[in-house]
């Protein structure tokens, strides 16, 4: 009989711990406890604001004005948006915008086939290029991060760049035939 006891003890051990978890069954004649709430779903990720449009803009008007930083940022800009360097430059003539607004207006004119000038029109007017890219049904979430990419891209360019010399090439120490050499003797 001790044997049939002790495993008895147990299994009524092991009931009581399986079932410590569990809700007991109300008492008769009230109704269930509603169930606990959910919990709350952690707060959404605060995502830092990215900067306005025209602040990209005019990075990119910054790297234009590095050395050698208007080649690379018409460079990039006209193989970005398929377009010549001269055709390019006749907007810039032509509107006075940096290079960054004109990728802008750009690449809004190429999304919204709204007409480039009259995009311009309308920043020149008072709207910031958000307001601009809202107005013509613009992915502005697409036309920020492309613009930020372009802003990357001739940031890094600039940043690549080496030293630029400050003597002719060919024109320092042992280029040239100069007189540093063996003289020949006997001819």
């Amino acid at each position: 009989m001790g044997r049939v006891a002790h495993a008895a003890s147990l299994a009524a051990l092991a009931l009581v711990l399986v079932g410590a978890g569990a809700v007991p069954p109300p008492p008769s004649g009230m109704p269930p406890a509603p169930p606990p709430p959910p919990a709350a779903p952690p707060p959404p990720a605060v995502a830092e604001p990215s900067p306005p449009l025209a602040e990209r803009a005019a990075a990119i008007e910054a790297a234009a004005e590095e050395p050698d930083g208007e080649r690379v940022v018409l460079g990039h800009l006209s193989r970005k948006l398929g377009m010549s360097a001269e055709a390019l430059r006749a907007q810039r003539a032509q509107t006075g915008l940096g290079w960054g607004d004109l990728l802008i207006a750009n690449r809004l004119s190429l999304e919204t086939h709204a007409p480039f000038d009259a995009l311009v029109a309308e920043m020149r007017g008072g709207r910031d290029w958000e307001s601009v890219a809202r107005a013509h049904g613009a992915d502005l979430e697409r036309l920020a991060s492309d613009v930020r990419t372009s802003e990357e891209t001739v940031e890094q360019h600039s940043e690549d760049k080496g030293p630029h010399a400050t003597t002719a090439p060919g024109s320092g120490k042992g280029h040239g035939r100069g007189g540093g050499g063996r003289a020949r003797r006997g001819s």
